[in-house]
């Protein structure tokens, strides 16, 4: 059950992170320079918080792939390792967007 909740925990996270960035990057084309600053720090708490996230979504894998060893309910293995997919992927995209960012500082 732990693991069903942290898997909806993680889901969130990359759902708000990528409603943030989205809203961040089409603002920042509308700010003036006197709130760069402030963009700046937002964006540097932004990826503070994705890579204290990092550990946890290490983890929620490795504890799923010992379930997917060991379990003998399969539809349900699979069903954890689809989603888990689907938040790698999504996790991937949202750190490659935030670095594409700092980087292009756009």
């Amino acid at each position: 059950m732990q693991v069903t909740s942290t898997v909806f925990f993680l889901e969130h996270t990359i759902v708000s992170k990528t409603l943030y960035l989205g809203h961040t990057i089409a603002s920042s084309t509308l700010l003036n320079t006197q709130f760069l600053p402030f963009l700046l720090q937002d964006h540097r708490e932004f990826l503070l918080e994705l890579d204290s996230h990092k550990s946890l979504m290490m983890s929620v894998n490795v504890i799923a792939s010992h379930l997917s060893e060991h379990s003998r309910d399969r539809p349900r293995v699979e069903a954890l390792q689809a989603r888990l997919g689907a938040i790698n992927a999504e996790w991937d995209r949202g750190c490659e967007d935030a670095a594409d960012r700092q980087v292009g500082g756009h």
